[in-house]
């Protein structure tokens, strides 16, 4: 079994700043093994959009990593079942450009957890190093985030 744990921030209401991060984790006996972390800075978006898009990344490696059933953990109190048409091809929602396996889409589940929870922290986490690396960046010009705070 495969869990992927992802984040997005930004603004619920208005497009700000905003990014997204994931870990993909295999489960085993003895606990969970990362197989990948990612994280994108995507400029000025939605908190929702942020979200989506991390999710999406996250189902683009389970895919290539030939993965068939895949559990889907964070603040995701607005996805659901139905969340999973915009990955189907022909669906009038469909909002990707790559077709993935449909055991995978069938299979994905949702669910919310808590902030406190160390997987999710974790990610968390990911997500505020990118905007703070972005707007470090953006502020004093400069890539070298090595001395922000």
């Amino acid at each position: 079994m495969y869990c992927l744990y992802i984040d997005g921030s930004g603004n619920n209401e208005k497009k700000s700043p905003a990014a997204y991060a994931g870990i993909l984790y295999k489960l085993t006996n003895s606990g969970k093994i990362e197989l990948k972390k990612y994280k994108k800075y995507i400029g000025y978006e939605t908190q929702h959009e942020a979200k989506y898009q991390g999710i999406l990344e996250g189902l683009k490696y389970a895919m290539l990593l030939n993965i068939t059933q895949l559990n889907i953990y964070g603040n995701l109190e607005d996805f659901n079942g139905n969340f999973l048409k915009t990955f189907v091809p022909g669906s009038k929602e469909t909002r990707v450009d790559c077709v993935f396996p449909p055991k995978l889409i069938s299979t994905t589940k949702f669910h919310n957890i808590s902030n406190e929870d160390k997987y999710y922290k974790k990610v968390k986490g990911l997500v505020m190093d990118v905007i703070k690396e972005e707007l470090y960046t953006y502020t004093y010009g400069m890539d070298d985030t090595s001395n922000f705070l």
